[in-house]
């Protein structure tokens, strides 16, 4: 609020000028309250009908009192006291109504001043933001329990993609051992190895969960040039066992090339598109391929698998959703690790897909220098990394 200052006209001027301003203010929609500065305390001369209104006090019991009589019990009243002498003019304050029910008061002071430049009284405007606090604080209620809904949940995924991995590795590896170990009969082998198909199953998923962790810790990519049989190898001999046992062909082609980017964050992006492309394809296979395209190059991963609804196109790369419709089992975490991946990589993810025909999906990056490639993979074997 700004500053008023009284004319000097003589004492009957100022009178006609008060009364003015107090028939003025009498009909002003907004509560005023005018307070006496050279009093002790401060207190109230002058109060408008919207004053009354909203505190419940008629005009009588409100002149010659101190604003504090809004205050609560518990208010030790220094906040009030820092608005009515100017020195934090504008504050919002929990105050009291006549009837003792608590309201949330915005109020701005200004000074009036008389000719010397003195200030003789206060202007205090109050408005009533009961309303507008409780959303907000309803809304920072929903806010807290959400952060914590989700501290908890990723906590979960954390915890089911990390930890549970171990007593299945454990689980895994027994059934190799029994494979080996065993004189089994030809169903038994089956059964066999329908255990293991649904034991790597789990732990691609819990592997999903896992990386959900991590892409939402938004880790910075190491960005280096390298060869993409390094990475392309693992995750083709991991997917092999299954593309066999489903009767499907796993190819790779023109793939001897050096591409930049983060050789981690590269290898889970096709680890869940290779592995997508096999568990949804049921006879055929899968083609892993590079082109170029313009200044640099496109992974693309080719299936003849159930393709892609056009309405679901767009929602694929959403959490848990699937496009599936035959049955199998999964979290719908694929394709957003995908996504979100490629994004801390500045790689960008297209599709195209006919339902009942097929997908492909492909990785848009740039080419990497063969020559830094060939150095890095020295550098990668001397330090242990995995291929």
């Amino acid at each position: 609020m700004g500053e008023l200052r009284a004319q000097p006209c003589g004492p009957a001027a100022v009178v006609v000028e008060n009364a003015t301003l107090a028939a003025g203010l009498s009909c002003a929609p907004i509560p005023v309250t005018l307070l006496d500065a050279t009093a002790p305390g401060r207190p109230i001369v002058y109060c408008n009908e919207a004053f009354c209104q909203l505190t419940g006090y008629p005009i009588e019991d409100v002149i010659g009192r101190g604003l504090n009589l809004l205050s609560l019990p518990a208010d030790e009243g220094r906040d009030l006291d820092a608005v009515v002498s100017l020195a934090m003019p504008k504050r919002e304050l929990q105050m009291r109504r006549r009837d003792g029910r608590p309201f949330w008061n915005a109020l701005s002071a200004g000074p009036v001043r008389d000719e010397a430049g003195r200030v003789t009284h206060v202007v205090v405007t109050h408005t009533d933001i009961t309303e507008h606090r409780q959303r907000d604080e309803a809304l920072q209620s929903a806010l807290t329990h959400a952060e914590r809904a989700n501290w908890a949940k990723s906590r979960l995924i954390a915890v089911a993609g990390h930890d549970l991995r171990q007593p299945l590795q454990t689980i895994v590896a027994a059934l190799d051992l029994l494979r080996r170990e065993t004189d089994l009969s030809a169903r038994g082998r089956r059964l066999l190895g329908h255990a293991e198909i649904a034991a790597v199953d789990l732990d691609e998923e819990l592997k999903a969960l896992a990386q959900v962790s991590e892409v939402k810790q938004d880790l910075a990519p190491v960005i280096e040039d390298f060869a993409l049989d390094e990475i392309l190898d693992g995750v083709i001999a991991a997917w092999r066992p299954r593309a066999e046992h489903k009767g499907l062909s796993l190819r790779t082609a023109c793939t001897h090339v050096a591409v930049r980017s983060d050789r981690a964050m590269l290898r889970t992006i096709l680890r869940n598109l290779v592995g997508n492309a096999v568990k949804y394809t049921f006879e055929g296979g899968v083609l892993i391929g590079v082109r170029r395209r313009g200044g640099g190059l496109a992974i693309e991963v080719w299936d003849t698998g159930a393709g892609v609804p056009p309405h679901m196109l767009e929602r694929i790369f959403e959490a848990f959703e699937r496009a599936d419709s035959t049955g199998n089992e999964g979290l719908g975490l694929g394709l957003w690790i995908v996504q979100k991946t490629a994004q801390l990589l500045g790689h960008t993810i297209e599709v195209r897909s006919v339902a009942g025909r097929g997908s492909c999906f492909s990785i848009r990056l740039e080419r990497g220098d063969p020559a830094a490639a060939r150095e890095n993979a020295g550098a990668a074997q001397v330090g242990g990394l995995e291929p």
